[in-house]
């Protein structure tokens, strides 16, 4: 258990310090991708993970630390999961907003579609902090 925890604090103490560069670069990719005519849901998915995913790491591992890991990796995966679509949605909304063309960069249905998936991406989410957390398990025996 000591190990483990020993691990998890090690990689939140590299995160800390790189949060805010990480953080940096996604903010100038976001200024740019805003400013660039896209259509693809994928590059709003992939800054929706990176945003929710530091948000939900911002805790610098404190819930980690606590009795029950299993439970907060689980939590925490679930979060990111859950986070990434109404993230990702959340920023396809505001590119239409802001380029307010005829034909919208990214279409209602589109936008729908997204949030419909955010259960199922909470639950890949919680199963990859399952799988954390019996790794976890395994490597304390």
């Amino acid at each position: 258990m000591q190990k483990t925890l020993r691990t998890v604090r090690t990689i939140m103490a590299m995160l800390r310090r790189f949060r805010r560069a990480v953080l940096s670069l996604c903010a100038v990719g976001l200024l740019i991708w805003m400013g660039v005519e896209d259509h693809s849901a994928a590059t709003p998915v992939v800054f929706g993970f990176i945003f929710s995913g530091l948000f939900i790491l911002h805790r610098d591992g404190r819930m980690l630390g606590h009795r029950s890991t299993e439970v907060a990796l689980i939590l925490a995966g679930s979060g990111i999961g859950l986070g990434t679509a109404l993230t990702a949605a959340l920023l396809m909304v505001i590119k239409t907003g802001w380029h307010a063309h005829l034909f919208p960069d990214f279409p209602p249905g589109m936008i729908l579609d997204v949030l419909a998936r955010a259960p199922w991406w909470g639950a890949a989410g919680a199963f990859v902090g399952l799988g954390a957390a019996l790794l976890a398990r395994w490597r304390r025996r």
